[in-house]
């Protein structure tokens, strides 16, 4: 087609918010949170991108061909508007709603998709083991981009698993996961820094056991015969205690707004007004003893804003389900699936022990006690139950949201029991 007639083709772009809705049918459909049409036809234009730190490789492929651009510099999401018009003309292809482009979520989040959508085109976000599979296969960034793009047109065929889908997140919930996630990069800062300036001082004297390293006085302190410290000394020690309260003022920071929030929340549901989901989550999940703010936060933003629709889902969405291994005879286990975040299941084990200890009666407690006693009470044996308890007390507290069904055994926590749990929230 000459440019002559490429200029004639007038491309008609879809509004954002219907782009926009299109992304999200296609992903709950893709999930299988909506029925799958009886014939859903490939979009005529598939765009998969593979993203580099520095380059962006692009699949094309349409019934009439396939082909791939490389993007470098800056300006590159203009240059592939630009390039998918193309394309267009070339298919004379006039609605933008025909283009469905779709990448494997990671360092760049969710903003190529938002922009994307923002100038007509639906973007469907994959996660970032979509492509796991053979190990020996030829592998490069322009490969990966072609796999991509045929690995979504099998999802318009129905053929690939649901969970490969990664749903948007709303706004509140990606405020919420910046919260608690600088809180816990504040937290391993601040331990680093207390690290260190305990490292320098065990090189002169014996660390006192009950140091505080905010109220620690550096220009006093003396060695083990009595003499100041080097002035170099001095100087890595004032620096490490500035930057350990400045970690610690943003932890105190975090904690504020969490409790904040929840308090507010609470409030307004003993006035009879109305709570957003993401509020009512933190006010149910604070009524149990043994769920801190900071774990109540965590469970609501990482996890529980996400629909499931059977309690299979909720064990798979935290990692801490069991992958079989089963050949002939062989049958045996390799390991948890991981397929979530580190926050989460470091939170969830966390919040296990934390229900072993206020919450002894409750069912869970006691199997976990029936299958570590009698001998069987090894390390390894009791990190692989406990990790079990805290995939089941994930599925049980998400029956709790979502159908008001108490934990087996377990108590909520009434006013005096709230304060004898203060223990337990300052330790979430």
């Amino acid at each position: 087609m000459t440019p002559a007639i490429q200029k004639q083709i007038d491309i008609h772009t879809q509004p954002e918010t219907e782009a926009a809705a299109q992304s999200l049918n296609l992903s709950r459909i893709f999930k299988k949170m909506k029925p799958f049409p009886e014939k859903m036809d490939r979009p005529p234009l598939i765009v998969a991108l593979d993203l580099g730190r520095g380059r962006w490789h692009a699949v094309f492929l349409s019934a009439r061909n396939s082909g791939h651009r490389d993007f470098t510099g800056t300006g590159k999401a203009q240059a592939l508007l630009t390039a998918i018009r193309s394309e267009m003309r070339l298919l004379r292809l006039t609605e933008t709603r025909d283009v469905v482009a779709c990448y494997e979520i990671g360092r760049d989040g969710w903003w190529i998709a938002e922009y994307l959508e923002a100038h007509g085109v639906a973007c469907v976000v994959l996660s970032a083991d979509v492509l796991s599979g053979n190990a020996r296969a030829s592998k490069t960034d322009r490969l990966d981009a072609g796999r991509l793009a045929v690995r979504l047109g099998r999802f318009f065929d129905g053929e690939l698993e649901c969970d490969h889908v990664v749903l948007r997140p709303r706004p509140d919930i990606l405020e919420g996961r910046a919260v608690s996630r600088g809180r816990a990069e504040a937290v391993a800062m601040r331990t680093r820094f207390g690290n260190q300036f305990k490292s320098i001082l065990a090189l002169r004297m014996e660390v006192p056991p009950g140091l505080d390293i905010r109220k620690a006085d550096v220009d006093g302190l003396r060695d083990a015969l009595g003499r100041p410290l080097p002035p170099a000394e001095a100087e890595e020690l004032k620096r490490l205690q500035r930057h350990f309260k400045e970690m610690d003022a943003d932890v105190d920071a975090a904690d504020r707004r969490m409790k904040g929030e929840m308090s507010a929340a609470r409030k307004t549901r003993e006035a009879g007004g109305a709570l957003t989901r993401r509020e009512a989550m933190l006010v149910e999940l604070a009524l149990l003893k043994g769920v801190g703010p900071r774990i109540a936060w965590v469970l609501a933003h990482e996890l529980f804003h996400k629909d499931f629709a059977n309690t299979r889902q909720v064990g798979c969405a935290t990692g801490l389900v069991a992958i079989p291994r089963s050949s002939g005879s062989s049958d045996r286990c390799a390991g948890i699936s991981r397929r979530s975040n580190n926050r989460l299941r470091a939170t969830l084990v966390e919040l296990a022990w934390l229900w072993l200890r206020y919450q002894p009666d409750s069912a869970l407690s006691r199997w976990f006690g029936e299958r570590t006693k009698d001998g069987v009470s090894s390390r390894r044996m009791r990190k692989v139950a406990i990790v079990a308890v805290a995939r089941k007390l994930a599925v049980a507290l998400w029956k709790f949201l979502g159908r008001g069904e108490l934990p087996e055994g377990a108590t909520k926590a009434d006013e005096k029991g709230a304060k004898g749990a203060k223990g337990a929230a300052k330790a979430a």
